[in-house]
């Protein structure tokens, strides 16, 4: 399926983050950075309570956003689970 097909032609904002997972499986980079700023909050919230001795809160969130995109790459969507 083309990158055209899968979004029916609307902006990659307007998918839903399955569809940006597919995407970003296909090396879609402007996928990979839609989705990245969807979930920046979250992540970031997520980070926030950690300490990491040694190192900064960026540290964490630049960690937390490498799981999400490693997440992104592994994830399946017949597995009855969304992706958020």
């Amino acid at each position: 399926m083309t990158k055209d097909q899968e979004s029916g032609g609307a902006p990659l904002e307007q998918l839903p983050d399955e569809a940006l997972c597919r995407l970003i499986r296909e090396q879609d980079r402007p996928a990979e950075e839609v989705l990245a700023a969807r979930y920046h909050r979250v992540v970031r919230s997520c980070a926030r309570p950690y300490f990491l001795a040694g190192g900064d809160s960026e540290d964490l969130f630049q960690e937390g956003m490498m799981g999400l995109l490693s997440a992104v790459r592994s994830f399946e969507r017949g597995r009855d689970a969304s992706f958020r």
